[in-house]
């Protein structure tokens, strides 16, 4: 297999075989042949992340990165792998750098806002929140990721808004009943 990309056929066959030792190899083979083929640095930094080498795929993500600028699944996986590795402050500016080339992928605007959640700056967590919600209002867990925030900041009426918007959405559901009559006991 002397073209890249037949080594990366390999690897995936591998791969989907269960024998990660052997799509590692075929993977590595691929780069030592094409250092510019991120498809395969991209597969291989996700082996690495599942055998718990994150140190290593944080290296081939950060290839990429540096390699294409405007790939922005490679910010956005940079981004989950530093969170995963509990280095949320710097993960932040590739969730920022993703959300930015992918405006159309919610989910990451919706990380962004968790992420500033969990680093206490609420308005940065507001504002993704609201644009997610602007963009999917009809996700529940957009709005009820909102919803935790307001209840953070002891906000009970924006909270209680967003709580009832979301019982419109998901009509019937008992957790939401109980979510708007605690919020509404607290507001008392």
């Amino acid at each position: 297999q002397y073209f890249p990309q037949g080594q990366m056929n390999l690897a995936r066959f591998y791969e989907l075989q269960g024998e990660t030792d052997r799509a590692i190899e075929a993977y590595e083979l691929t780069l030592e042949r094409d250092p510019y083929f991120n498809p395969a640095r991209m597969n291989l930094a996700y082996l690495y992340n599942e055998r718990g080498r994150n140190a290593r795929a944080e290296e081939l993500l950060r290839t990429v990165v540096e390699q294409e600028p405007e790939f922005g699944q490679a910010y956005y996986s940079l981004a989950l792998l530093l969170a995963e590795m509990d280095r949320l402050n710097e993960a932040l500016n590739y969730f920022e750098q993703a959300a930015e080339l992918l405006p159309e992928q919610h989910r990451i605007l919706y990380n962004l806002a968790v992420a500033y959640q969990t680093l206490s700056r609420f308005e940065e967590s507001e504002q993704a929140y609201l644009r997610v919600i602007e963009a999917v209002p009809d996700d529940p867990d957009y709005r009820y990721g909102l919803i935790t925030l307001y209840m953070q900041h002891r906000q009970s009426e924006r909270a209680l808004e967003h709580a009832e918007r979301l019982d419109q959405l998901v009509p019937n559901n008992p957790q939401i009943r109980q979510l708007i009559e605690s919020i509404r006991r607290e507001n008392l």
